[in-house]
């Protein structure tokens, strides 16, 4: 839309720097944390240099946006060491969440250091609240957002509205069937997620067994990678479910829609989701979703209309999971809907528009 931008990391993916526009100008800090395997340990460190960032923001830069509780650590070096004035904008995906509600799922993965970690909690809470208060504004983009916010920093928060996917091209799929040596017949059930614990993709490896038990010609794709995998492949090899689930380790946003056109439903289970984009792009394929009623999703699928919002409960999940795949028209039905809605609704030069406007706003405030 004709603005200059530039993004400053302490590391950037491989698979990420591919995706750049080469238009975007950015830097990259400390590429060596990529060769941390360790999930958690890569997101402490990132906590704990998140402040070097700050150094490397131009004085020409007119709004900073800082993304992800670690950057919570360069924001207040921003303002309080660097004492800079350019306006500040937190855009929160989401508070980090072990410190808040995923103790239960991460702790116990952290080994003898979840002792340390479970006393500083309150110590991390503290400054992640007085960093980001730090902000000129905190802005989200949903409701569920703004409320869980609000609650935890005790500041107005601005929902600048949902986020945005393309409607997508057919024409450069990949056969998957012949990929994986599926039949014309096996129905196909698709998850994309980061594989981390609060993702819950153990609930849908267990609920397998119920529905192969009903339809025994249906797969499960699982799209991902993160720090879960090794155990979930573990699981779907005690349960005998290896011929029924394929993992497929992390698949780039080229190849992404093949797996959502052969899909015949999407299921996302994960724990108080902040938005799941991967829950629009379903549906913009003109799929079905099924979801836990929790989080961003809720305001994202139509509960008996795109698709069915549910309790995280195995029973519940495969009883809707075998009422889709045993019913063909409701499938389309819902598909159909679920396509109009989607274009209708979310795309992205709306929600960029949303956010330059916040921008705007807060430079006319700050001359």
């Amino acid at each position: 839309m004709g603005n200059r931008v530039g993004l400053i990391a302490l590391s950037i993916d491989q698979g990420v720097k591919s995706l750049l526009p080469n238009e975007l100008e950015w830097i990259e800090i400390m590429p060596i944390l990529k060769k941390i395997r360790n999930h958690y340990l890569r997101v402490f460190l990132e906590n704990l240099f998140a402040f070097r960032i700050a150094k490397y923001v131009p004085n020409e830069a007119e709004v900073l946006c800082f993304h992800r509780s670690p950057s919570l650590g360069a924001l207040w070096s921003f303002k309080k060491i660097f004492r800079r004035k350019t306006p500040t904008i937190y855009y929160c995906y989401e508070p980090p969440r072990f410190a808040y509600d995923l103790q239960e799922e991460v702790l116990p993965r952290l080994g003898i250091f979840s002792y340390l970690v479970k006393l500083l909690l309150p110590i991390f809470r503290y400054f992640d609240r007085k960093f980001a208060k730090l902000a000129d504004k905190i802005i989200v983009f949903n409701n569920f957002m703004k409320e869980w916010l609000e609650n935890i920093y005790q500041k107005p928060i601005i929902s600048v509205g949902p986020l945005g996917t393309e409607i997508p091209l057919f024409s450069d799929s990949v056969n998957l069937r012949e990929k994986f040596g599926f039949s014309k017949n096996d129905k196909i059930i698709l998850t994309v997620n980061r594989l981390h614990p609060r993702k819950r993709i153990d609930l849908l490896i267990e609920v397998m067994l119920i529905v192969l038990a009903k339809i025994p010609n249906v797969k499960a794709i699982i799209v991902g990678s993160g720090p879960e995998e090794k155990n979930l492949r573990n699981l779907v090899k005690t349960l005998g479910l290896n011929n029924s689930i394929i993992f497929t380790g992390f698949v780039p946003q080229a190849e992404i829609s093949s797996y959502y056109e052969i899909c015949d439903l999407y299921v996302h289970l994960a724990k108080q989701e902040p938005f799941g984009l991967t829950v629009i792009e379903t549906q913009a394929f003109g799929k079905p979703v099924i979801t836990v009623a929790e989080g961003g999703p809720k305001e994202t699928v139509l509960d008996g209309v795109t698709g069915f919002l549910i309790d995280a409960d195995a029973n519940t999940l495969a009883s809707r999971i075998i009422q889709l795949l045993q019913d063909g028209n409701l499938r389309i039905q819902f598909g159909e809907k679920a396509r109009k809605y989607i274009k209708e609704n979310y795309n992205w030069s709306d929600s960029v528009k949303r956010f330059l406007r916040v921008c705007e706003e807060l430079r006319n405030e700050n001359p």
